[in-house]
């Protein structure tokens, strides 16, 4: 009788604890608790949870690689970005296998804002997507860089899909808010961006660019573009660009002061190194709007209708790397995506 009860007993501790485990793991991430992720026989971390992530942003050489096997949720608690400063650059690889870190939230005063702080010219972003919300909340317009994948990058930045709404002052991008070097290729901004004062440089992709080296090329962006300056719904100042093409915008892109374009805010003196890029141009939608400030519509560069934006003939002049949307389950209202998607 008594081996009776005890089993009895041993059995409710033992669903009770079961129960505890998944009510906490529930709850999600706690934004404290870090935990080593194993490696694989590359020598790359494999991360399958929060707590591994967090633990990577914190405790990793800059320079070491990752890889996710799982979606994280970081449940939207306060997160400090992977190589945050101008002196510890991520250089390693760090590839997203196909999956989403979502609960992004970041709201804070830095220089540098995004899932990563500043990815360097060896570093890698690859395969990712992200949701969540980043905002810069100082005052300072001077050198802030807040964007949905990163805070700036000169590395490469492939095959990734950012639906993080970016607040910030100085350089706010969807993708990344500054790029002086590197790539930025077959990805995907859906979030809304908001450049709040001042010298503002806003963009659906990439706030500013900066660099003779820098190649974006099959891109495009869904979300909307507002700035107190320079916005555009690719970019919102191009200084310097090796070439920017096979890309589109269909946000509506705002600005309180004349630096605005559909495509770019800004960047007349580059504008033979963008082809085929294009905006939705409507008379309800950026109707005021040439592609490029300063700057008259070409076949290649200009405004286009919903319709026009859609359209075959449109999926042939952005290349190979666009087919058309799934007819019966879009998954961007009938636009173009692109063909990893």
């Amino acid at each position: 009788m008594k081996n009776k009860e005890l089993i009895s007993i041993i059995i409710s501790m033992c669903l009770i604890l079961c129960l505890f485990t998944v009510i906490s793991f529930a709850e999600g991430w706690d934004g404290i608790t870090k935990s080593e992720p194993s490696k694989n026989e590359n020598g790359s971390y494999v991360i399958t949870r929060a707590e591994e992530l967090a633990w990577f942003s914190v405790n990793s050489a800059s320079n070491a690689c990752a890889i996710l096997d799982a979606d994280i949720d970081l449940a939207e608690q306060e997160w400090t970005p992977i190589a945050s400063s101008n002196s510890n650059k991520y250089s390693g690889t760090f590839d997203g296998n196909g999956h989403t870190i979502s609960g992004l939230k970041i709201s804070a005063d830095a220089q540098y804002l995004g899932l990563f702080g500043y990815i360097g010219t060896s570093g890698q972003v690859i395969n990712l997507s992200v949701s969540g919300d980043v905002e810069y909340t100082g005052s300072s317009s001077s050198q802030r860089y807040t964007g949905g994948i990163a805070g700036q990058s000169d590395g490469i930045i492939e095959n990734c899909i950012a639906d993080v709404n970016v607040t910030g002052n100085g350089y706010c991008g969807g993708i990344t808010a500054f790029c002086c070097g590197g790539k930025i290729t077959n990805s995907v901004n859906r979030g809304n961006i908001t450049g709040k004062k001042s010298y503002s440089y806003t963009g659906g992709i990439v706030g500013m660019v900066n660099g003779n080296g820098v190649e974006i090329e099959n891109v495009y962006n869904t979300g909307d573009i507002t700035s107190y300056n320079y916005a555009g719904g690719l970019a919102g100042y191009i200084m310097s660009v090796k070439k920017m093409e096979k890309a589109y915008s269909i946000g509506t892109v705002t600005c309180s002061l004349a630096n605005k374009g559909g495509c770019v805010g800004y960047g007349s003196s580059q504008f033979s190194k963008l082809t085929n890029c294009y905006f939705v141009k409507s008379d309800s939608i950026n109707s005021d709007l040439s592609a490029v400030k300063g700057k008259t519509d070409t076949e290649f560069v200009c405004g286009k209708t919903e319709d026009e934006l859609k359209s075959a003939d449109l999926i042939v002049a952005l290349g190979e790397g666009f087919v058309a949307d799934n007819a019966e389950n879009p998954i961007n209202n009938g636009y173009p995506i692109l063909k990893w998607q």
